[in-house]
């Protein structure tokens, strides 16, 4: 018989088991993110969106959010992403990360009702897979396989490519596999029948009961899993955390931005707290159409920049006819600065911002 699930919200932090890899270095020690006046030891190795993931040296893993580090985390975090390669968008078949190179070989799909060997094409390398252990056999795993199938399809139709599902079979024999995979109708690959252990992040990561979901970046590191320990989770857990993280990952998602101004925030007070230092843009954008079409080169705006960030008031320049006037406030309103540093604290600031408009044909355009 399968464990209950017990019902947790989308991006619960999880300690699940995570075999430790091989480390260079010796762990560091972290604040909590959750709780500042605690702290952990552990291994900084991936940020994904607003989660940044941690290896702990008794074998666990953990989250935390961006803007909930403590600022000389920010800081340590803020260094690692700078020496991390910009991650260049490369084709599957083609893709050198770890998990993406040992699963490539093994994988099978199927085809007019049989399974052959999975050839990616030109797709987009996944930056996260959905490892789904399951069997024909299983009673949940038939109640559960057509809602991940159902959700699978909703994502592709939507053009979401990050996520790919890979399906592990439990079944008796191959046969077994491929009249699962025929009835469920499953449009993802499966690693081979019984291939488990050729691939190490799939052999570690099998939970003691399916159905089992497990969500790992193409490197191998843990994010999600249907266990916390020999707790069952469900299957429909980690599928629930995976969409929120890919919802907050989309190209101009504003929780995202949220997130990465704020820690931006704590970063930059900490690099400078022993500083005095003027309000800084750091989301600034001015339509500049409409002034070129009046012959407006360059005008003045005043603004009170509150110790958020935020313009508390904009006033343009008397220069400026009243309607265009009008409309630089309403717009500089929706700007956003790093605030001014003064005794190691963001505080409020009135600030004068020269504004030039630049020719038709510039390449700022």
């Amino acid at each position: 018989m399968q464990p209950s699930r017990s019902l947790l919200p989308a991006l619960t932090l999880l300690a699940a088991l995570l075999p430790l890899q091989a480390q260079a270095s010796l762990p560091e020690t972290w604040a909590a993110p959750d709780d500042s006046q605690k702290t952990f030891r552990g291994w900084l190795c991936a940020v994904h969106g607003p989660l940044v993931l941690w290896e702990l040296r008794d074998h666990g893993s953990r989250f935390g959010m961006l803007d909930k580090l403590a600022p000389a985390d920010a800081v340590r975090v803020d260094d690692f992403l700078t020496k991390q390669p910009r991650d260049k968008p490369s084709s599957w078949a083609e893709a050198q990360s770890q998990l993406t190179k040992e699963l490539r070989p093994l994988l099978v799909i199927l085809r007019d009702g049989k399974l052959v060997p999975f050839e990616p094409g030109d797709r987009p390398e996944p930056r996260f897979y959905g490892i789904y252990y399951s069997a024909g056999w299983c009673g949940p795993c038939h109640a559960f396989t057509p809602k991940l199938v159902q959700e699978y399809l909703a994502l592709k139709a939507a053009g979401e490519n990050s996520l790919e599902i890979i399906f592990v079979s439990s079944d008796e024999s191959a046969g077994d596999m491929r009249d699962y995979m025929r009835e469920m109708a499953m449009p993802w690959p499966a690693l081979r029948w019984r291939r488990e252990e050729m691939v190490d992040a799939i052999a570690r990561q099998e939970g003691p009961g399916i159905p089992c979901l497990v969500v790992l970046d193409r490197d191998g590191n843990l994010l999600f899993h249907s266990y916390r320990g020999k707790e069952y989770l469900g299957a429909d857990e980690p599928l629930q955390q995976i969409k929120s993280l890919l919802s907050f990952c989309k190209p101009g998602s504003r929780e995202m931005a949220g997130v990465w101004y704020r820690f931006q925030r704590l970063v930059y007070l900490e690099r400078n707290k022993s500083a005095t230092l003027p309000p800084k843009p750091y989301a600034v954008h001015l339509n500049p159409a409409r002034f070129r079409e009046a012959g407006v080169t360059h005008f003045e705006l005043r603004l009170s920049i509150a110790d958020d960030g935020t313009v508390i008031s904009a006033e343009a320049s008397a220069s400026l006819p009243p309607a265009l006037a009008w409309q630089a406030a309403q717009e500089a309103r929706r700007w956003l600065f790093l605030p001014q540093i003064k005794n190691g604290r963001y505080c409020t600031a009135d600030t004068v911002m020269p504004i030039d408009i630049p020719a038709a044909s510039s390449s700022k355009e």
